[in-house]
């Protein structure tokens, strides 16, 4: 699994424990100039996992760096196939491990990303953990087309439209990973459909989260067009308008939407990530994981 981050300290040793549980044997990750702690965490994390760790602040430049961090794992870790992943994006197996993607006949597969919403109440309590957030958009609407306007009304509201997919491939054959990880240019062609995995994903957490988000990638994308990128331009522009907070809160939900939601069959409550942290909470072998993020290791998983 390769990672590139960025000022994720709430999130990324939780994501490298539930893939090494989940059949990840190696990550290449690499902080691009991390100021939360996010660098030194992952240090004190390669005691307990097989990371290869490596930092580069010089902008984003993703694809140049997956592709990177890709041929670290090949030629330097022995790995055969490759999920390029985000900090915020876990991938959960329907059943087993994440070894019954390299099962599948075909080397090139796209795996469906659902994301989670964040309740008002959530958010809002002493201690909140983004695995604390347990409602899934399992039934998104629909698209929504690129409007990195501003001020233009979207159709669907952002953390309930439907979200591409993410790719899992063979590395032999990988030509390129195209930014955002949800398609790849492979030696034996598009990727096929698969149910053998899904991706949940975290997109919005705290307030503070998002404002680093929307302020680490917003210099990076102004001058880009079209429909690259296109949410984190419209958060760009908001953030420079200052209306941020006003933006992050319209992302949050309130019991009585959440109920019509869920009525409607858009969402459901999913808790596969949640109790995976609360048993690893009470746990004390295999670099069980404190509420902080940190981890206390005690052997290699």
């Amino acid at each position: 699994m390769t990672l590139i981050v960025r000022d994720e300290v709430d999130v990324v040793a939780h994501n490298i424990a539930f893939h090494a549980h989940h059949g990840v044997d190696a990550f290449a990750v690499l902080d691009n100039g991390s100021v939360d702690g996010t660098f030194e965490l992952l240090q004190s994390l390669r005691s307990s996992f097989d990371i290869a760790l490596f930092r580069d602040a010089d902008g984003f430049h993703k694809e140049e760096r997956s592709m990177f961090l890709a041929g670290h794992l090949q030629n330097c870790l022995g790995a055969t196939h490759l999920i390029s992943n985000d900090a915020d994006e876990f991938w959960v197996p329907r059943s087993g491990s994440l070894r019954s993607l390299i099962a599948a006949d075909a080397p090139v597969r796209l795996v469906r990303r659902y994301n989670f919403i964040v309740l008002h109440e959530e958010v809002a309590r002493p201690g909140y953990e983004f695995f604390d957030s347990t409602w899934l958009v399992a039934g998104p609407p629909g698209h929504q087309p690129p409007s990195p306007d501003p001020n233009a009304p979207l159709v669907i509201p952002m953390p309930l439209r439907a979200v591409p997919g993410k790719v899992f491939c063979a590395l032999a054959g990988l030509r390129r990973v195209f930014k955002g990880n949800h398609s790849v240019a492979h030696d034996e062609g598009e990727a096929m459909n698969t149910d053998a995995a899904v991706v949940l994903h975290y997109p919005v957490r705290t307030y503070e989260q998002f404002t680093r988000k929307v302020r680490n990638h917003g210099d990076n994308l102004r001058g880009v067009t079209g429909g690259e990128s296109w949410h984190l331009r419209r958060w760009d522009a908001i953030d420079r308008a200052g209306r941020l907070r006003e933006e992050y809160d319209s992302l949050l939900f309130g019991a009585p939407s959440v109920q019509a939601l869920a009525d409607a069959g858009t969402i459901r409550e999913e808790r596969v990530i949640a109790d995976f942290f609360a048993a690893r909470r009470h746990r004390s072998d295999a670099a069980a994981l404190t509420t902080d993020g940190t981890c206390r290791p005690s052997r290699k998983p």
